[in-house]
């Protein structure tokens, strides 16, 4: 069970980054927050926040450079697509003697192109920021600087298929690079961009892909490229926005209250394997720890309407359960429209409630009597639920189940008390 204290403090987001690493992160997984806290700055702080973040930036696209650049020498890229790189450079690259050589020769015809790109990234990402704010400015300098390499040199590849005249031997090479950029920069898309940025990019190259081929290889050709380059480009988009590649992760996190990739991730498109149920197993332990994690899911997490509709249900039956013959017990269920009760099971807890009621008002010797009318009314109670909707009814069968047993136990309790009274009024009379 969670600490009620700790809980309070961990399901409150921070209303501004505390660093650049947040910053970025945000613009990742906290979308909404980043927004947000742009949107309540003057102008002049946004410009040094994302002045400010520009070391960083520069860092990861170094980092980014090193990894791709080590994948593309390491699988031996301008072998398997030698039109996409420049003849002199397939010459040198296969005369070298050795691996570590043929890497520092890559690495250091690339590395130039990379700045270029890292820089033009950096520029355009100042001018977005003037365009489009804060988080376009973040969006395009991190996508420019991490990618920009490798549209540098599909550019340089096209650019040779054209002037070649001759597509014969190069465009299955061509394609294949400018596919696989299509999908890389749809993922990092679909990561850090909004739905407009993202279909502004995609129409941009596009346009640009199927215009250079049309030139290259006729009207229908180039549109057949573009449309391609579109479709692969909105599948990394799709990848990427519904964070297809954390899943695996996601699904081996373990979940609590306090710590889940809900907490973490405030873009989580698809239900988490096996969140529900843990979920509404702890609502029910501890319904009010789950109460504070629906009111956290409804001000930060509005993708995760069905979990919290979910929890609701869990919450309200964990209350029951926990709490059994508590003279606040009368409790109003969910009014949740798609998981909605039947007007039967409706009209059963409100007799069940009644009962309870007139138990709580009666005098001690009709409390026994009345007691046994409660629980008839709640085994009639129990056998609707077992009609009602599989995903919410469970929790509250095991309600029902704990109430009858305390209800027996009180029936007892009376009995014995009954005894004694009744065992006191005779030794009274002697």
């Amino acid at each position: 069970m969670d600490n009620s204290v700790d809980l309070d403090r961990i399901l409150v987001k921070p209303t501004q980054p505390e660093n650049s690493v947040q910053l970025l992160l945000w613009l990742i997984f906290e979308p909404k927050l980043l927004a947000d806290y742009s949107h309540d700055l003057s102008y002049r702080k946004r410009t040094w926040r994302l002045v400010k973040s520009y070391p960083l930036i520069v860092l990861i696209c170094f980092f980014g450079y090193f990894v791709s650049s080590l994948i593309i020498f390491y699988l031996e890229f301008p072998l398997l697509f030698p039109n996409e790189f420049e003849t002199l450079l397939m010459a040198e690259f296969t005369e070298k003697p050795n691996l570590f050589e043929e890497y520092i020769f890559y690495a250091s015809h690339s590395f130039f192109k990379f700045l270029t790109a890292l820089a033009i990234g950096l520029v355009l990402g100042l001018i977005q920021y003037i365009v489009g704010g804060l988080v376009g400015g973040l969006v395009v300098s991190l996508i420019f600087g991490l990618t920009g390499g490798l549209a540098i040199e599909l550019a340089e590849g096209l650019a040779n298929t054209l002037m070649m005249g001759n597509l014969t031997g190069t465009v299955d090479e061509s394609l294949t690079g400018i596919l696989s950029f299509a999908f890389a920069m749809g993922i990092a898309m679909g990561l850090m961009a909004s739905t407009a940025m993202s279909l502004t990019v995609a129409l941009a190259f596009s346009l640009l892909f199927a215009i250079a081929f049309t030139i290259a290889g006729g009207v229908g050709f180039g549109l057949a490229v573009g449309v391609i380059y579109g479709l692969i480009y909105a599948l990394g988009v799709y990848t990427g926005r519904c964070r297809l590649f954390f899943y695996p992760f996601y699904c081996l996190f373990p979940l609590s209250f306090t710590s889940s990739p809900y907490f973490y991730d405030a873009v989580i498109c698809f239900p988490i394997w096996r969140a529900k149920k843990r979920f509404g197993i702890l609502a029910t332990k501890d319904p009010e720890s789950g109460y504070k994690f629906i009111n956290f899911l409804q001000k930060y997490r509005p993708l995760q309407t069905d979990l919290q509709d979910h929890l609701s249900y869990a919450a309200h039956a964990g209350a029951w359960q926990q709490r059994p013959f508590y003279h606040d017990n009368v409790l109003k269920p969910p009014s949740i429209e798609k998981l909605k009760p039947s007007h039967e099971w409706l009209v059963q807890l409100e007799k069940v409630q009644k009962q309870y009621v007139d138990y709580q008002r009666v005098s001690s010797s009709a409390k026994k009597q009345q007691l046994k009318q409660f629980l008839i009314a709640l085994d009639l109670f129990r056998l609707q639920t077992l009609m009602e909707n599989k995903t919410w009814r469970d929790y509250y069968l095991q309600a029902i189940i704990v109430w009858q047993k305390a209800g027996k136990s009180e029936i007892r309790n009376l009995k014995t008390k009954t005894h004694a009274l009744n065992n006191e009024f005779i030794s009274s009379l002697f």
